[in-house]
């Protein structure tokens, strides 16, 4: 039978409503001899299963599809998305079942899917190319790329007949003239060589300093907190990065009012989940108020970072109960049987519903409470409502005793209606939250992060003396910022309980990093790069963790490793975004004083 999603999507336009095209649809998804040779039936991903019964016939990305397309004379449309995006499911929804456009895929094209989080080194090339010619990112991220492997053209989210335009016109143009779009493609990719190789003499640590408050001081939101007037990040690690800062100059009155209004709106608007603790990736709105409801492990592991810090930094116990509170959300929520944690809570709840987990009627707050409840609740949250929407987002904090029966009520109304989690256990990710749970257990131990924390730092070591793949099931690739993290992660548990027996491992671990990803020009992402690359990499920007080269090159200062890592190069990239790359400012400011 159709699933949900199917029926609504079935009942959305009535060109899909054709029976004859419904009966051949349901023909090819259902048919058991072809769901037996279905490579993305049973992959590890939850996000590559659930495309496995799509309209379109998708393939992984292996070597093979290059040779495919060199041997079709075929473009490759590399689709790279998550479970918990909200748009990736509407774009499932709308395009990659709809007859139109699956006939299209599928014949003229070789439709390849790909879980960004377990090939972050192709989705870091591939936005990049994104963002330099289209201005912008995101995803689900689609990109062309001719049998040569060169990225010819890239798209976000587009709706069904401004795709299926798309697929329509580049099908026509590479008929007509495939020579002239490989040189396009070639062009571009020649052309960000060039612009790779012109490298630039780093600035002296003064004036990096000072490009870099400038850089902050432009676009820092004074009046909301955070950067820009758009979608609003919390951006853990430049908040890290600040926060360090402001304790070596605490004379510095803007930096501290602007930390401490950042660190107010992150832990009481829309970005925090005042029931269940936890915060969302980002809000869509400039004043913290409308998150897109995914809660992303990374996410929430460097914002416990953070606000531990805060409270070291601040002396202000509030910084801390945020910290605490994050941590019982992830121990709750997040936390795997195998004492790993899982990546993510989709934004879409069990029914589709984008943010249904998390939003409410008022009848329905006021059902779940008893009357004394609701009056506190009413006099100290606010209710934020959703535009074209009657439904409220509850917001604020509570974290005093006195809340905890009525969130207990409020969460087991929830759970009725739960978001699907993505179980999937990145090593990365749980290498940065083992670093979380250190620095919360170094100002206040507790039995529960104590028993979490060696839990995941057994597994850890266990899979760094294994061999360090991406995630716990067995996989040949390996990636620059699994070894950073996990290093890290076991470097700060390791300093927290007083655990000396894995020295010799952890240096093992490091010299095979440096070996497989260091190179003389740079840095590589991964071991196993199937397209053409401009260049390695001078220096790697922060993205949603900090720069795993600089994060690599601190546990192997750590760990007594002696290796020569002098930043003297870097692109134009970099002097035009020195906050993108704070990490790699601070790690040059604090060698070069």
């Amino acid at each position: 039978m159709p699933n949900l999603i199917e029926s609504k999507w079935r009942k959305s336009n009535p060109v899909k409503n054709n029976p004859v095209c419904w009966f051949l649809l349901c023909l090819f998804i259902y048919s058991p001899s072809l769901l037996a040779n279905n490579p993305l039936q049973n992959h590890p991903s939850p996000y590559i299963r659930l495309h496995a019964h799509d309209a379109v016939q998708w393939q992984l990305w292996s070597e093979s599809i290059i040779q495919q397309a060199r041997r079709e004379n075929k473009l490759i449309f590399v689709s790279i998305g998550y479970f918990a995006c909200h748009w990736c499911h509407v774009m499932r929804e709308e395009s990659f079942n709809d007859p139109i456009a699956a006939r299209l895929l599928n014949e003229n094209f070789i439709p390849v899917k790909v879980d960004r989080e377990l090939n972050p080194a192709l989705d870091d090339y591939l936005m990049d190319f994104l963002q330099k010619t289209r201005g912008y990112g995101g995803w689900p991220l689609n990109v062309f790329v001719t049998p040569q492997g060169y990225p010819l053209l890239g798209l976000v989210y587009a709706p069904q007949p401004d795709f299926v335009q798309v697929l329509q016109g580049l099908q026509s143009e590479w008929q007509k003239d495939t020579v002239r779009l490989n040189k396009l493609a070639l062009d571009a990719f020649e052309f960000s060589k060039q612009m790779n190789a012109g490298v630039h003499a780093i600035p002296d640590a003064k004036e990096l300093d000072f490009r870099f408050m400038q850089a902050l001081l432009a676009i820092a939101d004074e009046l909301q907190g955070g950067l820009g007037h758009q979608a609003k990040f919390p951006q853990p690690s430049l908040l890290l990065i600040l926060l360090n800062r402001y304790q070596q100059q605490t004379d510095h009155e803007w930096l501290r009012d602007y930390l401490q209004l950042t660190l107010k709106q992150i832990a009481s608007k829309g970005l925090h989940d005042v029931i269940g603790g936890g915060f969302f990736r980002y809000t869509v709105d400039p004043d913290w108020q409308t998150p897109h409801f995914e809660k992303m492990l990374y996410t929430n592991a460097g914002l416990v970072q953070v606000y531990v810090r805060a409270f070291e930094v601040f002396g202000d116990s509030y910084y801390l109960d945020v910290a605490v509170e994050t941590v019982e959300f992830m121990l709750r929520e997040l936390q795997h049987e195998s004492g790993g944690f899982i990546s993510s809570l989709s934004a879409q709840d069990s029914q589709g519903v984008e943010g249904g987990s998390y939003v409410w009627t008022r009848e329905e707050l006021q059902n779940a409470l008893s009357a004394d409840q609701w009056q506190q609740v009413n006099k100290v949250w606010q209710f934020y409502q959703l535009q074209d929407s009657q439904m409220l987002l509850p917001v604020g904090m509570a974290q005093q005793d006195r809340w905890r029966e009525i969130r207990l009520s409020l969460m087991q109304k929830r759970n009725t209606n739960s978001s699907p989690k993505d179980e999937k256990i990145v090593a990365s990710w749980n290498g940065y939250t083992l670093s979380a749970l250190a620095k919360l257990y170094a100002v206040k131990p507790q039995a529960a992060v104590a028993d979490a924390g060696d839990r995941l730092f057994d597994l850890l070591l266990a899979k760094a003396k294994k061999g360090l793949t991406r995630t716990l099931a067995d996989e040949h690739r390996r990636y620059l910022d699994d070894y950073a993290f996990v290093s890290q992660g076991l470097l700060d548990w390791r300093d927290t309980r007083k655990k000396s027996d894995i020295d010799v491992t952890l240096k093992k671990l490091l010299n095979r990093a440096l070996a497989i990803f260091k190179t003389e020009d740079g840095w590589r992402l991964s071991d196993d790069q199937l397209l053409p690359l401009p260049s390695d990499k001078l220096v790697i920007a922060d993205g949603d963790l900090p720069s795993p080269a600089v994060v690599l090159m601190n546990a192997a200062e750590r760990i007594g490793i002696k290796h020569k890592f002098n930043i003297n190069r870097v692109d134009r990239y970099f002097l035009a975004d020195p906050l993108g790359h704070a990490s790699t400012v601070e790690f040059y400011s604090r060698t070069r004083k």
